[in-house]
């Protein structure tokens, strides 16, 4: 059985409050380790970034010795601090050997929080361009 490698990394984005926002991404628990902040100072505006080694595996949730981790209760909280005309783009790519290869990104802004990953886009486009909406590939290995 082989293991699984993942990174994840964000786009730099303004947040509303700063000190939720660390507070936010240190409470978060990766498969790894947990995330690192990264600043950039662009046109005067602080943007923020951050990213990790492994998986993001949400918020603790439950007591100290048997919690499990909420990765919408994570998501969710940065819903509350993202700035306006801001978004925060999580990608994460990974593989385990070549048995399989991910690309998701979940994608939140002060309104909303989406979901999509490469091989629903590689999908999408392969039945555009085959004009077929029914085409479904054997993708398992």
């Amino acid at each position: 059985m082989a293991n699984y490698y993942g990174f994840t990394r964000t786009n730099y984005f303004a947040v509303k409050d700063e000190e939720r926002f660390r507070q936010v991404v240190a409470s978060c628990q990766a498969s790894e380790e947990n995330p690192e902040v990264w600043e950039e100072a662009v046109d005067g505006q602080t943007l923020f970034a951050f990213g990790c080694y492994g998986s993001l595996s949400g918020l603790p949730c439950g007591d100290e010795e048997d919690y499990e981790c909420d990765l919408g209760a994570f998501h969710n909280a940065l819903q509350q601090v993202v700035a306006d005309g801001h978004a925060i783009i999580i990608t994460e790519v990974g593989y385990e050997k070549l048995r399989y290869l991910v690309g998701d990104c979940t994608v939140i802004t002060s309104q909303e929080i989406a979901y999509t990953n490469l091989s629903d886009i590689g999908l999408a486009k392969a039945r555009q361009l085959l004009k077929n909406p029914q085409y479904n590939p054997v993708m398992e290995y």
